[in-house]
């Protein structure tokens, strides 16, 4: 789209108020917005230029600083890990099965808590398998993307028929020409560029999502009803819809891509044995929420009749993009990690609930850290289009840390996040603080503790 077909009139622009020798902004000022006649819009011609999309940062070099080597003999004590032994695997993309699954198998072959990684390596063959049945399902899709989306329409276009679903807003007829664009291959999903549909006509090429023009061509084309915006939300097609709205879309990797992770280690009140998984971060979640597979690498190797005793807490109602469910709630002890692996919390006792079955990086629900991050720690965020949450257990450092942003001359676009990022998502910035390790937090009885935080009652 030229330049001189997206322009705006001066008669038509919203008039941005005066700001001048005034220190607040009022509730009653105007939304900043271009008016634009959809006569001057190139809805036709390809999109030639460059496709925007945030950009997460570089993922770090795998980080081993212990022997790698097979081992005949397992290791699962505390004590008996290797110095600076982790978990962590920040050098791969959660979304990349194939990788992950040979990481798995490189950590089982070590011997350092297997059971762990048997744990996870299971979530990720069933992923890849759940990837394979998803293609064949739509043998007329290239990419499972595709493959996604066409599942997720048929859904909705069944829900419809049947009259599960309603359809006040007569939507069906966009959708089934979307379904039939993309099993013709008119029609493909790429990350950053939408569609626009009414009364089951398409009415432009692929293009960026811009508000301006969104408001044009949804009023020239009565959008009151029968409007479709395809391709909005998310470049893993399964969660575009209400489930991405609620949830942001973790990323089983690239999956819920505009949500924050943080790093959280688990153990069940009592006993020694900790595992550390990724989290989102949820400000909406009353709950710390996990899967019920989530608890077995908690109990260790050890089986019936030694297994862990979990506190239950009773039952109760879990409310969510999946629906009501009834949910057990117990107690497990949690810390937050900073991003070298170091504890920035006490220990401390949460309440949780569990989702049936196992986690898996296609699932459509991550797991919540409930109110833990902002009870534990001071939390900011700056409107920097970074999506980064940053995070310490001391004040002033967390100031020193975020970003300026003069809002007046550079406006959020919350447009932006529509589009989950091409690598990762934006994880926590957890503030490491400076100076070496304290010797005497240095224990593997458990995550050992950021420089700064006391020691005592905390191992």
């Amino acid at each position: 789209m030229s330049s001189a077909k997206r322009k705006a009139t001066d008669i038509g622009r919203d008039k941005k108020p005066s700001r001048a020798g005034t220190s607040t902004l009022s509730p009653n000022d105007s939304t900043d917005r271009r008016i634009l006649d959809i006569k001057d819009l190139d809805l036709e011609s390809p999109w030639k230029g460059a496709i925007e999309t945030i950009s997460g940062p570089e993922r770090p070099k795998k980080y081993r600083p212990w022997p790698c080597e097979e081992r005949m003999e397992p290791v699962y004590k505390a004590e008996d890990l290797p110095e600076d032994w982790h978990m962590n695997e920040d050098d791969l993309d959660p979304s990349d099965i194939d990788g992950q699954i040979e990481r798995c198998k490189e950590r089982i072959k070590e011997n350092i808590r297997p059971y762990i990684f048997e744990h996870k390596l299971k979530a990720y063959e069933i992923s890849k398998q759940q990837i394979k049945d998803e293609l064949k399902s739509q043998p007329r899709a290239r990419t499972i993307e595709v493959a996604s989306r066409l599942n997720g329409l048929g859904e909705m276009k069944s829900n419809i028929e049947r009259g599960i679903d309603s359809d006040k807003d007569k939507q069906l007829p966009n959708i089934k020409s979307i379904m039939y664009a993309y099993e013709n291959h008119h029609l493909d999903w790429t990350p950053g560029l939408v569609t626009y549909w009414s009364k089951g006509q398409p009415l432009c090429a692929p293009r960026p999502f811009d508000w301006d023009e969104f408001e044009a061509i949804n009023k020239a084309n009565e959008g009151h009803e029968s409007f479709w915006v395809e391709g909005l939300f998310g470049n893993v097609a399964r969660f575009v819809g209400a489930e991405a709205i609620t949830l942001g879309l973790l990323k089983g990797a690239s999956n819920l891509a505009n949500l924050t992770e943080v790093l959280i280690t688990l153990r069940i009140p009592g006993y020694e044995n900790w595992v550390t998984l990724t989290f989102c971060h949820d400000t909406g979640c009353d709950l710390m929420t996990l899967y019920e597979g989530d608890i077995r690498p908690l109990m260790g190797r050890q089986g019936p009749p030694e297994k862990p005793y979990i506190p239950v807490m009773g039952y109760g109602k879990s409310y969510g993009v999946a629906g009501t469910s009834r949910v057990q709630y117990f107690e497990l002890e949690a810390t937050i990690l900073d991003s070298y692996g170091r504890r920035m919390t006490p220990w401390t006792r949460v309440w949780c609930t569990a989702e049936k079955g196992d986690w898996s990086p296609t699932a459509r629900i991550p797991r919540l850290d409930g109110p833990l991050l902002r009870t534990m720690l001071f939390t900011a965020s700056a409107p920097d289009q970074s999506g980064n949450t940053y995070v310490c257990h001391q004040k002033t450092p967390l100031f020193k840390k975020i970003p300026a942003v003069d809002l007046l001359t550079n406006p959020p676009d919350m447009s932006r996040h529509a589009f989950p990022m091409k690598k990762h998502p934006p994880g926590s910035v957890i503030m490491p603080t400076t100076g070496p390790l304290p010797k005497n937090l240095a224990t593997t009885t458990s995550p050992p503790n950021a420089p700064g935080l006391p020691p005592a009652g905390y191992q």
